[in-house]
């Protein structure tokens, strides 16, 4: 019995003498013995004698012809033709067929239009920069297959002559095998040179520990900034807030003596959302929402609560009205998004919520000019703004780096810091962290000491 279901292709390459044909011409002689051909084809063809004699054909498994290719010795014509029956029978052939396609089309027509519908709205733009400015000018015209580790390693130290640094590179670098994973998993390739290889290896982290400000420069700072965002610097660096959570938070997140950290404000496009933290649930929170299990809450001061009350009673609260962004609906219209109110504690003068990329970039920068960290540069911006050094260390996210090395100075685990700081993973913040920590100080060996001097007690059967 024929195990092969009925009408299905059998995927087999052959060799095919182009010299001759099989039936004569009226009158013609069939070619002599000592002319090498094929023994049901004796009669020469018009192209006899010219070019390679012995040609490799066949069909795959869909009955599409394949590539034909040409040899001047029939021994190198069968082995060629074994090969590829093999490789089509095992669909070798056909996933050197789909490497094929430029890499450039690959991420352009197949990957980034799937990719871009999981990633969150906020980061399209950067992967989009990455992909048109520093990938596909220089490896978007290559097949998919003939990416390997040389060419990934060729085209790293291309960016890095471009003058990009490491960070940026990493980023762009995991751009590239993310897309050659998927292409991987759908057959286009066999590995993804990104991954396991010696000679090509995704840009080292820059080695750096995060720095802090002393209390008096950060105290100098506050005093330098409008007074309606001096409350800035202390929810930065009195609860570990990012940015966005900064601009996002509420007096109404206040509990019990702990902050809630629900949500922040995101910039999209020049357009300014309500989203979540980024450890929360994607869900918009319903107005009498439980708080779910994985919210941050973070012990308040006395001295930061007294603060916020002083702020409320300089410049009140505004309710303001954004719509949610759902990390998992990336793709959702601006005008289908559920509206979230929010009670801010922090606002412009207009009464709407922070864009968090113009304080950082201009209010933040002439605050750390006046204090004498950065210096104002010549000139203006093409929005006809103060140019100021470029200074990534001092940004906002110092004050999380400040809230950290005063938590762990003064004793708290490194377990319950990750938490307050949204950390999934305290491994992370250890190793982010460790210089903070406190320097030894010998109540170890004291409590090994009396541990060990303890006089034997014994209990009496009853």
């Amino acid at each position: 019995m024929n195990s092969m279901s009925e009408g299905a292709t059998v995927a087999i390459a052959y060799v095919e003498d182009v010299w001759h044909k099989a039936k004569g011409d009226p009158g013609q002689k069939p070619c002599p013995k000592s002319c090498p051909h094929d023994q049901k084809k004796p009669y020469a063809a018009k192209i006899h004698g010219s070019g390679a004699q012995w040609q490799v054909r066949g069909t795959d498994d869909v009955g599409n012809p394949i590539p034909k290719e040409n040899f001047e010795d029939r021994g190198d014509a069968r082995v060629r033709a074994a090969e590829l029956t093999t490789d089509m029978a095992s669909g070798l052939h056909q996933q050197r067929h789909r490497g094929e396609m430029p890499f450039g089309d690959f991420i352009l027509k197949i990957w980034w239009p799937a990719a871009k519908r999981r990633t969150p709205l906020q980061t399209h733009a950067l992967k989009e920069r990455k992909i048109n400015q520093q990938i596909i000018p220089h490896l978007g015209k290559m097949p998919l297959a003939d990416l390997g580790p040389e060419e990934l390693s060729a085209w790293d130290g291309t960016l890095e002559g471009m003058g990009l640094g490491r960070n940026e590179r990493r980023g762009t670098w995991a751009v590239v095998s993310t897309a050659l994973q998927a292409a991987k998993e759908a057959k286009r390739i066999l590995v993804n040179p990104c991954r396991g290889f010696e000679s090509a290896k995704r840009p080292k982290k820059p080695k750096g520990k995060a720095r802090r400000w002393m209390p008096g420069r950060c105290a100098a700072v506050r005093a330098e900034l409008p007074e309606r965002y001096r409350m800035v610097v202390d929810l930065g660096a009195g609860l570990g807030l990012r940015a966005g959570e900064v601009f996002g938070f509420s007096p109404a997140d206040l509990r019990s003596g702990k902050a809630h950290i629900v949500r922040q404000v995101l910039r999209v496009n020049s357009q300014l959302y309500f989203g979540p933290c980024k450890a929360r649930d994607g869900a918009a929170p319903a107005p009498d929402e439980e708080q779910i299990a994985d919210e941050r809450r973070v012990p308040v001061a006395s001295e930061l609560e007294l603060r916020i009350k002083e702020h409320i009673a300089t410049f009140g609260t505004v309710l303001v009205t954004l719509p949610w962004l759902d990390p998992d609906e990336p793709m959702m219209a601006r005008e289908d998004r559920p509206l979230v109110t929010v009670e801010l504690l922090i606002t412009t003068e207009r009464g709407t919520a922070v864009n968090y990329d113009y304080f950082t970039r201009i209010i933040w920068k002439r605050a750390l000019t006046a204090v004498g960290i950065i210096k104002e540069l010549p000139g203006r911006n093409r929005s006809k703004q103060p140019r100021y050094e470029a200074s990534p260390e001092n940004g906002m996210h110092i004050l999380r780096h400040i809230y950290a090395s005063v938590q762990l100075q003064a004793g708290e685990s490194i377990v319950s810091l990750a938490r307050w700081l949204g950390h999934r993973d305290p491994a992370f913040t250890l190793r982010t962290y460790t210089h903070f920590m406190p320097e030894e100080t010998g109540r170890g060996t004291e409590a090994t000491d009396l541990f060990l001097s303890a006089v034997p007690e014994y209990e009496l059967a009853g």
